[in-house]
């Protein structure tokens, strides 16, 4: 920093032009250096260790550029070659070496849970294929048929019925919600009384009609309605939009906090989600982040473990260490929570090299016998060696490892995913298969007779449908069928993704995922446990065609036995 006067102002270069001048003019306690400096090979470690995490680096390329000379006082821009050294230090250390840190931690991260899935179930032995095909069976049991409403026989019912199941009034609400997300970034400080009477009456207007929307699905689909997550989560938003506009009119904000009131306006903001529904491509992120959730909560108790431990030691070695700087009466490490506050903060790598400074503080601006009563306590000065180890560990520990692997398990889950869209089967996919399953299986019982899947198939769009296809088409499936010709929903689907997927080339290792697979098609469909597999539709055609086979030797036959003695018949046909 160079030689201040009493005020901490850098003296300009003019009038002192070194050390020596400084003290001799000024004092000792004038001529000071920068904490973080370039002194050693260790102190620069530090310097360009903060530099990369982008923390402070602003003020250590500022000194660097007024520097003159060992002991002389600094000139402004005295040289400006150390620009270049940054920039090349940023794009070198911090974009690409960082960036390098981070893609490392998430190969390994994938790396390691391929080999944790794959334990005990001869994960080593599958090809990149078979773990596609085992990733599209996974997806598979996860979702389950629905049972069918079925239209109510009362004519309004059965008209609020056919309104409910209406693509264009979907698009109707949709484009109100729409109007009432605009409406409400009109909301605004200092607003008029007739502006703010306007937007009252807007939101009851709103609240009316998707209170309708809701009366009439309730109607049209009585107590099915409850049944759809998405029916329920828009219940939950009409009654806590009008338990705000309850309290407006009544006018209990003196009895009830403000705050609770805004929270029930904001509440009306979730309504936008239910665009997701009629998006692609946002349900697809939605159920990355849905996948995710259980990886990335094992990886915050782990952050948290780790914040926890650094805020005990943290407690231990700065609890007392002088308040200045960036430490206030809130941020400080005086007790546990306040601990917790900190490191959760510096997770995040921000104002990390703030923090160190403040813990770095020494004589003569503390008093190391302040609190000689205490044990291991060095009055309220700071720890310069042990600040640096414990800030630089915990800003490679908590932010440049823990927080991408957070990026690791959404990216993981993001490639997945776009993995199974390349395969051509998606979650959509099997989401639709379902939802004709329940047009042929009302009562949801999960099975079907042999002889309705033609028309199944032919009502699904490709890749599991197809409308051109037959009844040898069907058989050739090979469906497990149960007694009275009946095959569940899980076989039909393995049957078409198999199909689509084109295991025919590698049958033996599709039997081998499938019986890997078995065990959790049980678990999550019980109804298979408790029925036996009578035959396959595959088997149903070999006799199907022995029998026409018979049928022709027989007629064959007669018509032989018919003809004799005259002339023998010719067998090459049969």
């Amino acid at each position: 920093t160079g030689c201040v006067d009493d005020e901490g102002e850098k003296i300009d270069s003019a009038l002192i032009q070194n050390k020596t001048m400084c003290i001799a003019i000024h004092g000792s306690d004038s001529w000071r250096n920068s904490k973080i400096n370039f002194d050693n090979t260790i102190n620069a470690f530090i310097a360009l260790y903060q530099v990369a995490t982008f923390e402070g680096w602003m003020e250590v390329m500022d000194d660097s550029i007024d520097s003159s000379g060992i002991d002389q006082q600094p000139i402004f821009e005295n040289s400006l070659l150390p620009y270049l050294f940054y920039l090349v230090f940023i794009f070198v250390g911090s974009f690409f070496t960082l960036n390098l840190l981070v893609g490392v931690i998430i190969d390994n991260f994938n790396r390691l849970k391929k080999e944790y899935e794959e334990k005990g179930q001869l994960g080593v032995l599958l090809t990149p294929g078979q773990r596609q095909w085992m990733a599209t069976f996974r997806k598979m049991t996860k979702t389950k048929p629905m049972r069918m409403v079925s239209p109510p026989g009362n004519d309004f019912m059965r008209l609020c019925y056919d309104i409910s199941d209406s693509q264009k009034f979907e698009i109707l609400i949709t484009m109100v919600i729409l109007l009432n997300m605009a409406q409400m970034c009109m909301d605004h400080h200092n607003s008029s009384e007739t502006f703010n009477v306007v937007m009252w009456w807007a939101n009851l207007i709103f609240s009316i009609i998707y209170t309708v929307e809701a009366a009439i699905k309730l109607i049209g689909y009585r107590k099915f309605y409850f049944h759809k997550s998405w029916n329920v989560f828009d219940f939950v938003i009409v009654l806590a939009a009008w338990f705000g506009m309850l309290i407006d009119m009544a006018n209990l904000s003196s009895i009830i906090d403000p705050s609770i009131l805004r929270c029930f306006r904001v509440f009306r903001v979730a309504r936008i989600l239910r665009i997701i529904q009629m998006a692609k491509g946002i349900r697809r992120l939605l159920y990355t982040l849905i996948c995710s959730l259980p990886a990335l909560m094992n990886i915050g108790t782990l952050l948290m473990l780790i914040i926890y431990i650094y805020s005990v030691v943290g407690v231990a070695m700065f609890g007392y260490v002088q308040i200045q700087g960036i430490l206030t009466d809130q941020q400080n490490f005086a007790s546990t929570d306040k601990a917790l506050i900190m490191m959760t903060r510096l997770a995040t790598s921000a104002g990390w090299n703030d923090v160190l400074a403040a813990v770095q503080i020494s004589p003569p601006n503390c008093d190391p016998n302040l609190y000689e009563d205490k044990v291991g306590a060095n009055g309220d000065c700071g720890n310069d060696a042990f600040g640096v180890g414990y800030f630089g560990s915990f800003v490679l520990v908590a932010f440049l490892v823990m927080i991408n692997m957070y990026i690791a398990v959404i990216l993981d889950n993001f490639s997945e995913a776009q993995q199974q869209e390349d395969l051509g089967i998606d979650v959509d996919d099997i989401n639709i298969f379902y939802e004709k399953w329940m047009m042929f299986d009302p009562k949801a019982t999960q099975f079907l007779n042999v002889s309705r899947l033609r028309d199944l198939v032919q009502e699904l769009k490709p890749p599991l449908g197809n409308p051109k296809v037959t009844e040898d088409d069907i058989l050739h499936l090979d469906i497990p069928l149960y007694p009275t010709d009946r095959a569940h929903c899980i076989d039909v689907l393995q049957a078409l993704i198999s199909q689509t997927l084109g295991p025919n080339k590698n049958m033996d290792e599709f039997e081998m995922i499938k019986e890997l697979m078995a065990e959790s098609f049980r678990a999550a469909f019980p109804t298979l446990v408790v029925e036996v597999i009578e035959t396959t539709t595959k088997q149903r055609l070999r006799e199907i065609r022995a029998a026409i086979v018979l049928q022709k030797a027989l007629r064959r036959f007669k018509n032989y036995k018919k003809q004799m003695p005259s002339s023998p018949i010719e067998f090459k046909d049969i």
